[in-house]
């Protein structure tokens, strides 16, 4: 494998959708880790048919975290390659540059998921949102990238909703939750596309 990265002498023609395939597949559905190693060199078409997969079994896997690595061979690296396998589990992507500089993209933690896991419930208050921001948006980011999220966007709409029927709403509150919402009807286009 080293040999084939050294020499950038790939085929071409990543299917990125193939993985969400493999992993449906019902001989290989105990899967708990999932490592991604690619150029980024992979249509939006063939995320989008990734994410599609996905969430159409969004039950059916076993997967626990996900790894991504972007390795730059001086092509257009899109980065949101891992993203359809990340949006509901721990992740982490790294991006190694032409230098083989890795770079850190946004990761997604467990603490981060189980956070979100309660403001989906309803088991926030405007204080638990405001203290555990940094969390929630890392959860959000992870479920919007490179797409806009229905599902993230009516949690967030009917959060807000719950805490500005109870209670008058803090400054900063209004602030992030806006934020939020607005990058759930966008989608987290930031770390997405790299173009190099």
């Amino acid at each position: 494998m080293m040999e084939i990265i050294n020499n950038m002498s790939g085929n071409g023609g990543t299917s990125s959708s193939k993985i969400a395939e493999i992993l449906f597949l019902e001989s290989n559905n105990n899967f708990d880790h999932l490592v991604i190693v690619t150029d980024g060199e992979v249509s939006l078409n063939e995320i989008k048919k990734s994410d599609d997969i996905m969430k159409k079994n969004t039950n059916n896997t076993n997967l626990k975290y996900v790894s991504t690595f972007i390795i730059d061979t001086y092509g257009k690296c899109n980065l949101s390659v891992g993203a359809p396998y990340c949006r509901d589990v721990p992740n982490t992507t790294i991006y190694v540059d032409k230098d083989l500089k890795e770079v850190r993209q946004p990761s997604l933690f467990k603490e981060d998921l189980d956070e979100w896991e309660k403001l989906e419930k309803n088991a926030y208050s405007q204080k638990d949102f405001i203290d555990n921001y940094s969390k929630i948006l890392n959860a959000v980011k992870a479920k919007t990238l490179g797409s806009a999220s229905e599902k993230t966007l009516e949690t967030l709409l009917n959060f807000k909703k719950i805490v500005l029927d109870k209670q008058q709403s803090l400054p900063t509150f209004i602030d992030k939750i806006e934020g939020l919402i607005s990058l759930a009807k966008q989608g987290n286009m930031d770390f997405s596309l790299k173009v190099t």
